[in-house]
């Protein structure tokens, strides 16, 4: 997610940079997408208006404050699938399957805990993947 983030914004520049210069060849456009296309900065407008306002906050924040930014995630990750597929349709599936399996591993693989569902502590401890993570 924080890659799709990151290229969505490295997008969202570049069109706004591109609007502002005018090229010679308008043929030799790289983006992805054309220069008129708004996605991209709705994403990021749509995205930093739901995390900024938790990253000034003096207390201690928690997983539930980022959640509302969580969609404008997928929808980063989706938008890029999109015109990964016009290029190359065949890498963009493979992507995307690849995406949704791992989801899916990482839901199985976390249920137990995020759900209540009792398991020996050896799994919780085999899902303890950083030292800092308190599960129980």
């Amino acid at each position: 997610g924080l890659a799709a983030l990151l290229i969505t914004a490295f997008i969202a520049a570049k069109q706004r940079l591109a609007r502002h210069h005018t090229l010679a060849d308008e043929n030799r456009r790289t983006l992805p997408v054309n220069r008129d296309d708004p996605r991209p900065l709705i994403l990021l407008i749509s995205f930093a208006a739901q995390y900024l306002p938790w990253v000034l906050v003096p207390r201690g924040t928690y997983i539930y404050h980022y959640f509302p930014s969580v969609p404008f995630i997928i929808l980063c990750v989706t938008l890029l699938l999109f015109y990964l597929s016009g290029r190359h349709r065949k890498a963009a599936l493979g992507l995307g399957a690849g995406l949704v399996i791992l989801s899916f591993l990482l839901f199985v693989a976390f249920f137990p805990y995020i759900s209540g569902v009792r398991v020996s502590t050896s799994w919780l401890d085999a899902m303890k993947w950083l030292p800092n993570w308190l599960y129980y």
